[in-house]
């Protein structure tokens, strides 16, 4: 650091946890602040989970290395650990956390086109984004996930140094005055639900909620952003004092180990003179809780200053916003939605039809497929039991080879379940988008070929819980001895609430009894990884992908799964969902 922060720090203290690598900074103004900053983190871990900090390490400097410092771990059992002389090898984990940090935060402010007084704004983001990015250190979780057990919003992150439009409060500006202001974004507010701006002319630092931001421009484009025209803006940056020393870095670090009583070596770190210098303190957990709660951006501020308050005396404004026409007329759009002429409503419409033949064939495939499922039987209705109805739901789908092909659906009219009667659970999930993503990011990566296959009737093979009766349309009695008679349902039928749950339930069965484990971060996602060969199966109710790297191996589990179920190989994916 050539000079010091705009709010006069020279130096930043980096707590990093050796277990799940989150990480703490502190800003500092000279050594001597080292020792309040450990009391401070001390006090405020202790205070937070309930736990004792069993250990510490750092390199010998001065500024670790003093009687303050042993007075103070020795007055609460802290064990105090030093790396060896002139080896920052011992506390690998903090000095590449201090790399990463600043080259993060110099890349920042070059890409935003900020002056070198803005470091510290820099590294406090950096700090920030790292704790809310993958590590290989923790398998499957960020490190704030993994240090407070709670997967992080990061739908608020924003282009650090973009510029931004700050909506100026009502009391603080008069009737004709603009109602925003240009500023640059700078990082987050650990204390309130808002982002920190500076003024690029006045210098001024400002926490703001209402924030629009302009993400691909740069502020170099803005006036008043010259080194040179720089000033201390009041008040100054949280946790930062003004005075001057050479610029050096120091750094402490907690980390967990429940089964250990007596503190455990870890990676120390150098404290020789120099820009990179660190230093890194370990504590021990019997348990997992969380050191500090980071604010949540999803939720409402309070602050009054925030309250979009209306002055009385001033008239409303016209909106600057252009009037965009609608696309459609209200009647194009109407009789759009509309269901298409050729599709019926009903068995009866479907019947006396032009395609009565097609629609005929498409009803009694759908029967069929019932049956060979062994989806119900027939009985007399118990005393007391109240059937549902069904109804019959016809689509035309168009088909591979641009024809189309006509589909009858039987469905239990599930709008007239009882809730603790007629089923309990309902949800099931389907894979997400990114997930979808992430599996041909992965075909790309591993040289994977990706097949798509189909279910038919899917959810004819989820078994049902609950006792569910239903009286079967005219089409399905082909007996006289049937007549009067209700089915039972033995299987869930597409329409009862709890199918998709059922069926979902049915093929995890199916895909756990091929030995693939079933993803943490994706429920619908299930691998397997056998010596050289991978396979990566993602499904949407009946649809799935399957990521091998030959064949003979997605044949094997195509064959598994037909045994159990009625499946269509689509052959490679050429459109999903």
């Amino acid at each position: 650091m050539e000079e010091k922060s705009i709010g006069g720090s020279n130096y930043f203290l980096t707590i990093v946890d050796d277990f799940t690598r989150y990480t703490q900074v502190y800003f500092l103004c000279s050594k001597d602040e080292v020792f309040d900053r450990i009391r401070e983190f001390i006090t405020q871990a202790e205070r937070e989970t309930g736990l004792r900090l069993k250990a510490i390490r750092t390199d010998n400097g001065t500024e670790f290395v003093n009687q303050r410092v042993e007075k103070l771990l020795k007055s609460k059992g802290i064990k105090h650990q030093r790396s060896a002389v002139m080896v920052p090898q011992q506390n690998g984990v903090v000095e590449r956390a201090q790399r990463s940090i600043v080259e993060r935060a110099r890349c920042m402010l070059a890409d935003a086109g900020l002056p070198k007084c803005y470091w510290a704004e820099a590294v406090s983001t950096a700090v920030y984004l790292n704790n809310r990015s993958p590590t290989k250190s923790v398998k499957d979780m960020t490190p704030i996930e993994a240090w407070t057990g709670e997967k992080p919003d990061l739908s608020h992150l924003r282009i650090f140094g973009c510029e931004v439009m700050v909506k100026i409060p009502s009391k603080k500006r008069q009737k004709w005055d603009a109602k925003s202001k240009k500023m640059i974004f700078i990082g987050y507010c650990a204390t309130t639900k808002c982002y920190r701006v500076i003024d690029p002319v006045s210098k001024a630092i400002e926490i703001s909620r209402d924030v629009e931001f302009f993400e691909k421009k740069n502020t170099s484009n803005l006036e008043g952003c010259q080194t040179e025209k720089l000033h201390r803006p009041k008040p100054p940056i949280a946790k930062e004092k003004a005075t001057s020393v050479d610029i050096r870095t120091l750094a402490t670090a907690p980390a967990r180990r429940p089964e250990q009583t007596e503190a455990e070596t870890s990676p120390a770190s150098s404290s020789a003179d120099s820009e990179d210098g660190s230093a890194s303190s370990i504590t021990e957990k019997e348990e997992e809780l969380p050191l500090e709660t980071f604010y949540d951006f999803d939720e409402d501020s309070s602050d009054s200053e925030m309250e979009n308050n209306v002055e009385p005396e001033t008239p409303a404004r016209k909106s600057s916003r252009k009037h965009r026409p609608k696309q459609f007329p209200d009647f194009v759009t109407y009789f759009a939605s509309q269901p298409h002429d050729d599709v019926p409503m009903s068995a009866k419409q479907a019947l006396s039809s032009p395609q009565a033949p097609e629609w005929s064939e498409a009803m009694a495939a759908e029967l069929s497929s019932l049956e060979e499922n062994d989806t119900y039987e027939w009985v007399d209705l118990p005393k007391g039991k109240r059937p549902l109805s069904m109804k019959w739901v016809f689509r035309l789908k168009p088909s591979e080879q641009n024809s189309i092909k006509f589909k009858a659906r039987l469905v239990v009219r599930g709008c007239h379940q009882k809730e603790g009667i007629d089923y309990k659970d309902t949800f099931s999930p389907v894979i997400r988008n990114a997930s979808l993503r992430y599996l041909f990011a992965l075909a790309v990566k591993e040289n994977l070929n990706i097949h798509h296959f189909d279910v038919t009737t899917a959810y004819l093979h989820g078994n049902l819980e609950e006792d569910i009766y239903v009286k079967p349309p005219e089409e399905a009695i082909n007996s006289p001895g049937n007549k009067g008679k209700f089915w039972r349902l033995k299987k869930a039928v597409y329409g009862l609430k709890q199918s998709g749950r059922c069926w979902y339930q049915r093929l995890h069965e199916a895909l756990v009894g091929l030995k693939l484990k079933q993803s943490k971060a994706e429920p619908c996602l299930y691998h397997r990884r056998t010596g050289s060969e991978t396979v990566v199966i993602g499904v949407f109710v009946d649809d799935a992908l399957i990521l091998t790297k030959n064949e003979k191996t997605k044949n094997d589990i195509f064959d598994a799964l037909r045994a159990q179920f009625a499946m269509k190989d689509l052959g490679e994916v050429k459109q999903f969902l």
